[in-house]
């Protein structure tokens, strides 16, 4: 991990460093270099922190796997949180696909609270498909990609 441009200041870590390495000095990808650059990794992992620590149910709600009955390499697991005094009842869905290929997944996501929900991602507001009651989610994935995506009801 590079926090410096220049791979070198307080804190750094100190490694053998091959010469076919990924990381150089001043190559556009350390912590230094993508402060504050929209669409950079450092802002898309500052992004999801925040997403995190504002959603009760991503930050301590209960988790479910569910079944990927269709999909090679799909992950993909549900959140919720119920209703308090202080917060609404959260519903999300994370899908992962470690796989290097588009995936067309197919999930059985187990809800307690029956369907049908709306569903967006919770980073970037884009509707995906709806959920619908008792039957499996399809969704298509992009290679290597993933998504968090909240449920309201329609």
């Amino acid at each position: 991990m590079d926090w410096y441009a220049a791979e070198a200041g307080p804190g750094m870590t100190t490694w053998f460093k091959p010469k076919d390495r990924y990381n150089a000095p001043n190559d556009g990808i350390s912590v230094e270099e993508e402060a504050g650059v929209a669409g950079s990794l450092s802002s898309h992992y500052q992004a999801l922190a925040a997403l995190r620590h504002a959603h009760p149910a991503l930050l301590g709600g209960a988790f479910a796997p569910a079944k990927v009955i269709e999909g090679e390499g799909v992950y993909a697991y549900t959140r919720h949180a119920p209703p308090t005094a202080a917060s609404a009842e959260e519903w999300f869905l994370v899908i992962l696909n470690l796989s290097g290929k588009p995936q067309q997944a197919a999930l059985e996501l187990g809800l307690a609270t029956p369907g049908p929900f709306a569903a967006v991602d919770a980073l970037s507001g884009e509707a995906w498909p709806d959920v619908p009651a008792d039957q499996p989610y399809r969704v298509e994935l992009a290679p290597a990609s993933g998504v968090v995506l909240q449920f309201s009801k329609p």
